[in-house]
């Protein structure tokens, strides 16, 4: 690494941090009506010499986990010993849905209320929290994911490709990378707007843990960190060229029953390939065959045992690439 300056004290959430140190805050934030304190952790690992200010943030959803885990080795990992700049972890983003095993906030969407109100909603509130206190703070972020209930998502990260620099960034993390639109009120939102470049990462299912793909996510952490130079370069993965997906076609059960997948995740298909067999448990001579409409690579797929009409079985990224 490069001769760094002598790093200076940082001051989050009203606590002061010196440089070199290691500190954990446990924001009290509110309660549930039956009296319990609800706690936000935050863990800040302040370097000794300057650089960049970057968070990393775990389920936003309460129901997505191996963001936790990815964070956990992280602050576990010889890298982090020896660090450039300052490192924000929040492992519990949305301690509400965490306790309760939902998604949801106490009946909002947590991703979708940025960058929340002081005197809003549950949700909103601890929202607005996040935005002054820990993302407005920060010159870089990455938000840890995973897919949906019985949806196993493919590692991958989400981006804006219009900025540059949140491409290089992709692309230092080391997975499939997927131009994606912007939902209003999202995390991503909120930061595009505030000009924070901003990961996603999306790897395996919700309430599930998965080691491969958190091996997969802390490999790609590392990889961002070295690549803004907040960590040795040895602790990165030599650089590969991940593929681009520009389109997205889900592929949905055109009947209910029961779901017989012949096709496994990251495989590439082609055109009119069998994809799966949905047969009917009522009538078991009845069966419908799922085709896939072009060529290319599943990036996720339904674990449902038992599907309806219309669910989302598998989603394909067609063969169109940078």
């Amino acid at each position: 690494m490069t001769q760094l300056k002598k790093n200076t004290s940082l001051t989050l959430c009203n606590v002061s941090i010196k440089p070199g140190q290691n500190h954990t805050i446990l924001c009290d934030f509110s309660n549930f009506y039956t009296s319990r304190r609800i706690k936000v952790p935050i863990h800040i690992f302040h370097g000794q010499h300057t650089g960049p200010k970057l968070f990393i943030l775990s389920t936003l959803h309460g129901d997505e986990v191996n963001g936790i885990e990815i964070i956990n080795r992280l602050h576990e990992h010889k890298a982090v010993k020896h660090l450039n700049g300052t490192l924000i972890t929040i492992p519990v983003a949305n301690p509400f849905g965490l306790i309760l095993r939902t998604r949801e906030a106490i009946g909002q969407d947590l991703n979708r209320v940025f960058p929340g109100n002081k005197t809003g909603k549950l949700a909103s509130r601890l929202a607005y929290f996040l935005t002054e206190n820990i993302i407005k703070q920060c010159d870089y972020g990455i938000d840890l994911h995973s897919g949906g209930n019985y949806l196993f998502n493919l590692p991958q990260t989400r981006i804006d490709e219009s900025m540059t620099e949140l491409c290089q960034l992709a692309e230092a993390f080391g997975v499939a990378i997927i131009d994606s639109p912007v939902r209003k009120k999202s995390l991503r939102g909120l930061t595009m707007s505030l000009n924070i470049p901003l990961l996603v990462f999306e790897g395996g299912e919700a309430s599930r843990v998965d080691d491969g793909c958190i091996k997969v996510g802390l490999q790609g952490v590392l990889n961002v960190l070295a690549n803004l130079n907040m960590i040795d370069a040895k602790w990165a993965k030599k650089k590969t060229n991940p593929v681009y997906y520009r389109e997205l076609t889900w592929i949905r059960a055109p009947a209910g029953g029961l779901l017989l997948p012949h096709q496994s995740i990251n495989h590439h298909i082609k055109k009119n390939q069998v994809l799966a067999k949905i047969l009917d448990p009522f009538d078991l001579e009845s069966a419908k065959q799922v085709r896939s409409p072009c060529n290319g690579t599943i990036i996720a797929k339904s674990t449902a045992p038992l599907v309806n009409e219309g669910e989302p079985l598998f989603h394909i990224a067609p063969d169109s690439k940078k």
